[in-house]
C-alpha cells in the first residue's frame, strides 16, 4: 500500500496535546543545528484543524477534562502533525524501510516484529485507549514550518509509517510525534543536533483572541534569566515520561498562608509526571485535601456542585471577581508560583473551578493549566527541568 498515515515513532511517548505543521515546500529550508522554534497548537485552538466552532469554550474545556482524566489512566503522546494528504512512500527518495536488525527495531522490544521474506522492521502498537496502529518501520527528511519563516530539515528521522490504523485517531492529522525520553522518540533521535534540550511556553487557550503556544528546540530552547528555578528530572533518562519529584504544596503567599503540607514519602511516593498533554493536575489525595482546605479557607464563598472529578468549584459569574490565594508547588529545588490562571478553570458562565483533581492511585500529574505563561525547559543532558514565568503571548 503505498498511501499511508505518518506515525512518527516516538508515538511511545508522553507530552503534549497540540499541533505542529509539516510543511510540503522545502525551498528555503535550513538545518535543525543552530535551534529552532515551531507553532505548538491546541486541538481546541481556532487554529487547529480538529476546531469545532459549533462548540462553546465551556463544550471543549468540558472534553479536554474527559480526555484528561482518560489519559490519567493511559498516557501517550497525542500530538498531530497539521493535515496534509496520504504520504505517498513510492514518490519519495529519502524514503527507507529499515531492516529488522537496525538499531531502532531492536529498541522498539515488543512492539517491532519482522518480515523475514523482505527482512524489514513493521510495528505493532496499541493505546489504553484502544486506539491501534500498524505498518512500517521506515526513515524520512521531514520538513518542518518554523516561526522564523525558514522551514527545518530534519534528515533520516526513524517514524511509523502506518497502514493500519483505528481507535480514535483523527482524521484531520496525519500523525503522532512523540516528545518524550524512549530511544525512538523524535527528541531522542535529533540528540546532540539539539544538545538535548526542548523548551514550550503555553498561552492561555480560552480567551478572546488566543495565539498559539511555542514549541522550541536546541539553543532556542534555553531558559535562563530573570526568575528561572531548575529541578532535577529523577529516572534513568531512558523512560518515556518526565518524573519530578513534588515535595510539597503550599495555598498562599508569605505572612497569608492557607495550608501547607511536605510529601514524607522519597522515591515512587513522592513522584510526579509533568505533562503538557493532560489538562488538569492530579495530585495524592493527601495533597489534594491540603490545596482544597487551604484554597476554602481563603475565599470566602460557598462552594457549589461542579461537574464530575472538579473537587471546589464556585459560583461566580463571568464578570465577577474574587481573591484566588497563589499556590506553591514545591519541587525538588524549585518551587514554582502558580497564580489563578494555573489553578482555576471557568467550566459554564456562572462556575469557577479549581484546576487539581485526585489522582485515583495513579502517578500524579503536573497538567498543562498549571504550565500556563511559564517557559518550561527540558535538559536532557543535564536530567534537569526548569521552569521561567512568562507571558507566553508574547514569547515569539
Amino acid at each position: 500500500m503505498a498511501y499511508n498515515n505518518v506515525i512518527i515513532l516516538a508515538l511511545f511517548a508522553s507530552i503534549l496535546t497540540t499541533l505542529l505543521s509539516i510543511s510540503s515546500i522545502a525551498h528555503g529550508a535550513r538545518s535543525a543545528k543552530n535551534g529552532f522554534s515551531v507553532d505548538f497548537i491546541h486541538r481546541d485552538s481556532p487554529h487547529s484543524p480538529l476546531y469545532n466552532p459549533s462548540e462553546t469554550d465551556y463544550d471543549r474545556l468540558k472534553r479536554s477534562i474527559i480526555r484528561s482524566t482518560s489519559r490519567l489512566n493511559s498516557l501517550y503522546q497525542d500530538l498531530f502533525v497539521a493535515s496534509p494528504p496520504l504520504f505517498d512512500s513510492q514518490k519519495s527518495s529519502s524514503y527507507k524501510e529499515l531492516s529488522c536488525g537496525s538499531s531502532p527495531c531492536i529498541a522498539l522490544g515488543s512492539q517491532a516484529y519482522c518480515n523475514a521474506t523482505q527482512d524489514t522492521c513493521q510495528y505493532s502498537y496499541s493505546y489504553g485507549d484502544s486506539s491501534n496502529t500498524q505498518g512500517d518501520v521506515a526513515s524520512e527528511t521531514l520538513t518542518f514550518d518554523s516561526t522564523s519563516g525558514s522551514p527545518v530539515v530534519l534528515k533520516n528521522v526513524t517514524f511509523g509509517c502506518g497502514h493500519s490504523n483505528s481507535g480514535t485517531f483523527s482524521p484531520n492529522g496525519s500523525g503522532l510525534v512523540g516528545l518524550g525520553g524512549g530511544p525512538v522518540s523524535l527528541i531522542s533521535q535529533l540528540g546532540d543536533t539539539i544538545g538535548g534540550k526542548f523548551s514550550y511556553c503555553l498561552t492561555p487557550l480560552f480567551t478572546k483572541t488566543p495565539s498559539p503556544s511555542t514549541l522550541n528546540f536546541g539553543s532556542n530552547a534555553v531558559v535562563s534569566g530573570k526568575g528561572v528555578v531548575t529541578t532535577p528530572r529523577i529516572g534513568d533518562g531512558e523512560t518515556t515520561f518526565y518524573y519530578l519529584t513534588l515535595e510539597g504544596l503550599t495555598v498562599g503567599s508569605k505572612g497569608n498562608i492557607f495550608s501547607t503540607k511536605r510529601v514524607d514519602a522519597v522515591g515512587d511516593e513522592a513522584k510526579i509526571i509533568i505533562d503538557s498533554g493532560t489538562t488538569l493536575t492530579y495530585l495524592p489525595d493527601d495533597l489534594l485535601e491540603t490545596v482544597v482546605s487551604g484554597v476554602t479557607k481563603a475565599i470566602s464563598l460557598r462552594p457549589v456542585q461542579g461537574p464530575q472529578g472538579l473537587v471546589l468549584c464556585y459560583n461566580v459569574g463571568s464578570g465577577e471577581k474574587i481573591d484566588i490565594p497563589s499556590i506553591t508547588a514545591h519541587f525538588s529545588g524549585a518551587d514554582v508560583v502558580l497564580n489563578p490562571v494555573n489553578t482555576f478553570v471557568r467550566v459554564d458562565e456562572s462556575t469557577l473551578c479549581l484546576a487539581f483533581a485526585s489522582a485515583t492511585g495513579n502517578l500524579p500529574i503536573f497538567g498543562n493549566i498549571a504550565q500556563i505563561n511559564f517557559l518550561v525547559g527540558y535538559d536532557l543532558k543535564e536530567g534537569t527541568v526548569s521552569f521561567k514565568p512568562t507571558n507566553c503571548s508574547k514569547e515569539r
